[in-house]
């Protein structure tokens, strides 16, 4: 997931060199990662062809050479962003680094992955509560800490629930239409097409 943070990061078409990246995800994230880590993955992007570094500009200390997203870097960003996982456990963060990048992504996309997300968190804390409803038969009232953390797996997944709402309405999201949907991917592919005609 740290990848597709430094593509997002690079996203907006700003060209940023690994301090200013380091500082720019620690302010997006909340969660500091020492520059070794930062830079060391800025070299595997790179060398997969999904960033690039710049010559650094004169006048400016050549630590300080800036990156920027490629069009591979993009398409592997808006991949990642539009494929979301399916919810196996409260907690996950899946989402929370996706909402990171709201502002960035078209407003269906973001849509798109707060609609999904809610039908997997709905799906998966229905399972929950009959399994739940098993345990409390098994138990009899006996001690047992099953019946236990399956009310509180199916607390954080009403805490994600109301997550969602909160992104939703702080985002005013559009309605999507899952049928309508163009995977971002495949609008990039089409576009070469479109404008060789």
């Amino acid at each position: 997931m740290f990848r597709y943070h430094i593509l997002g990061l690079l996203r907006c078409g700003e060209r940023l060199h690994g301090y200013a990246l380091v500082k720019a995800y620690l302010q997006r994230t909340g969660r500091p990662v020492g520059p070794g880590n930062f830079y060391r993955e800025l070299q595997r992007l790179a060398a997969e062809g999904l960033v690039k570094g710049l010559p650094t500009p004169p006048n400016v200390d050549q630590r300080r050479a800036p990156y920027e997203i490629t069009e591979d870097g993009l398409a592997a960003f808006d991949d990642w962003f539009c494929n979301i996982p399916r919810a196996n456990s409260p907690g996950d963060s899946e989402l929370a680094a996706r909402a990171a990048f709201f502002r960035e992504v078209e407003p269906t996309w973001a849509s798109l992955v707060v609609d999904r997300w809610r039908t997997d968190l709905w799906q998966l804390s229905k399972a929950l509560e009959r399994e739940l409803k098993d345990a409390m038969a098994r138990t009899r009232g006996q001690a047992d800490p099953n019946p236990i953390l399956l009310r509180r797996r199916i607390r954080h997944l009403a805490a994600e629930l109301e997550f969602l709402e909160e992104l939703e309405a702080s985002f005013a999201l559009p309605v999507h239409n899952e049928k309508t949907f163009v995977h971002p991917v495949a609008a990039r592919r089409a576009e070469p097409a479109a404008r060789k005609k």
